[in-house]
């Protein structure tokens, strides 16, 4: 902060030190257990698509990340690809990887076509001696079913949303910063709701792939949530309620992932698409520091006392307090000589961002 005098420069500079500490903590990767092949198997038992979504996605999950360069990974049907579904050969897991999804093209049907059921099967893999096929979830059922069935009601997240646009199908995603005290995280009801029906949400926990960054959040102590969703008759929107527990220890963003479940009463025209069920949600972590107001402030000779504001980025659930140093190195004005400054400590109250100081002017 420069402070400047007309005709007469009293007080040059004064600067403010604050200084925080973070301790981190990690883990060695002596630590880990590697005296066991990675499994992968499907995860979930069924999935349904509509018709028009282009491509359902079918999740893979391994136990531990994969530590071989690559891997093919080859599914095979129960039935014979037909006009309503195509799928590749196989899809590459590279190092790193944890969770991956496998696309199933499907074909939009001009009429009110019967579901088509199709049992998918991990056959193969390319390379054994990273990765093994779970046998005790190698199959998944996958359902077309067609969006024009009369009276299904349909309830999915939404592919945009306020705080961030989704870049694709394959992800439905919410950020929010942690200095926010709650969130309301929307989903879309398509069709018509003819009586009012509850909806059962649950969250998990996310691991970060290959190039990610962010660590998992943990219900409870990252975050709260309403897990039971009352909808009322004809509504085509809801929400789902949210608190964040600000943490000031840690300077990473943190994940986890929302998935709606089922409707009760059980009712076979109220559905959730599976397809946009769902949702990764980042609280963004937020960079609080403490600064001046203003970098230069010139005072008139007459002036006999003012005040200087400082200010934190974002709130902080506890009071901060931080020394004010006159820096004599880089000052001309003598402090006690050509201005007095009483006050040498700042306070800044919980849920406030700003203090000030006094500066008494000498006038000779």
């Amino acid at each position: 902060m420069k402070i400047n005098f007309r005709n007469k420069i009293i007080i040059k500079s004064i600067s403010v030190l604050f200084i925080v500490c973070a301790v981190f903590m990690g883990c060695n990767d002596d630590d880990i257990d590697r005296s066991g092949k990675v499994s992968i198997s499907f995860g979930d038992d069924s999935v349904f698509v509509l018709d028009d979504v282009g491509v359902g996605l079918i999740q893979l999950e391994l136990t531990d990340p994969f530590e071989g360069e690559y891997c093919h990974v080859h599914l095979k049907s129960s039935i014979e690809e037909s006009e309503r579904f195509s799928f590749p050969e196989y899809i590459t897991l590279y190092q790193g990887t944890i969770r991956q999804k496998y696309p199933i093209y499907v074909n939009e049907s001009k009429f009110s076509s019967p579901n088509e059921h199709v049992t998918f099967t991990l056959d193969k893999v390319s390379n054994e001696d990273f990765l093994a096929i779970d046998g005790t979830k190698k199959t998944v059922e996958f359902i077309i079913e067609g969006k024009n069935n009369a009276g299904k009601v349909f309830i999915g997240f939404e592919h945009g949303f306020e705080a961030g646009e989704v870049s694709n199908k394959e992800q439905f995603e919410y950020i929010i910063g942690e200095d926010q005290p709650c969130f309301e995280l929307p989903f879309e009801i398509q069709g018509v709701l003819e009586d009012s029906v509850k909806l059962k949400v649950t969250c998990h926990e996310w691991t970060p792939g290959a190039g990610e960054t962010a660590v998992p959040a943990i219900e409870g102590k990252d975050f709260t949530m309403t897990k039971e969703i009352q909808l009322a008759r004809g509504e085509d929107w809801n929400f789902i309620p949210f608190e964040i527990v600000d943490d000031q220890t840690s300077l990473d963003d943190k994940t986890f992932i929302v998935r709606l479940e089922e409707v009760t009463p059980s009712d076979t025209l109220v559905v959730v698409y599976q397809a946009e069920r769902e949702c990764k949600v980042t609280i963004r972590n937020i960079e609080r520091r403490l600064q001046v107001t203003d970098t230069l402030v010139d005072v008139p000779e007459y002036i006999n006392k003012f005040t200087y504001n400082f200010n934190l980025t974002a709130t902080v659930p506890e009071a901060v307090t931080a020394n004010v140093v006159v820096d004599t190195e880089k000052s001309t004005a003598i402090e006690g000589v050509h201005f007095t400054l009483d006050q040498k400590t700042i306070e800044i109250v919980a849920g406030e961002t700003a203090a000030e100081i006094e500066i008494r002017v000498v006038n000779d």
